[in-house]
């Protein structure tokens, strides 16, 4: 039962180990990174890529989605701090609920 503890803290300590090394890292590391691991895994990709393509295409059509939302939000956020209003929505994933309470901010005025 000692070792499962162990081994359960050793695991524990890996993780916040890994975690404050990908923290640490800068953008151009992490692209570097990715990079070497797309070079490594390349002929892996590309043998099965008839085998996935519907998931990355599914995938790549999700981040797109949630790249078009967040420039929303960047761009909505930018409009009301410059209108120097501070109801800004909490939750800056939810571009609705930031246009909601801009707008009741602009009522106010």
């Amino acid at each position: 039962m000692r070792e499962l503890g162990a081994l359960r803290q050793d695991r524990d300590a890996f993780e916040a180990e890994e975690t404050r090394l990908l923290q640490s890292m800068t953008v151009q590391e992490s692209v570097r990174q990715w990079l070497a691991l797309q070079r490594a895994f390349e002929p892996q990709l590309q043998q099965t890529a008839a085998l996935f393509a519907p998931e990355r295409q599914a995938a790549l059509v999700q981040l797109q989605l949630r790249l078009r939302r967040l420039a929303e939000w960047q761009e909505q956020y930018r409009d009301a701090d410059q209108d120097g209003c501070d109801m800004l929505d909490d939750t800056p994933w939810r571009a609705s609920g930031l246009r909601a309470k801009h707008q009741d901010c602009a009522d106010d005025r």
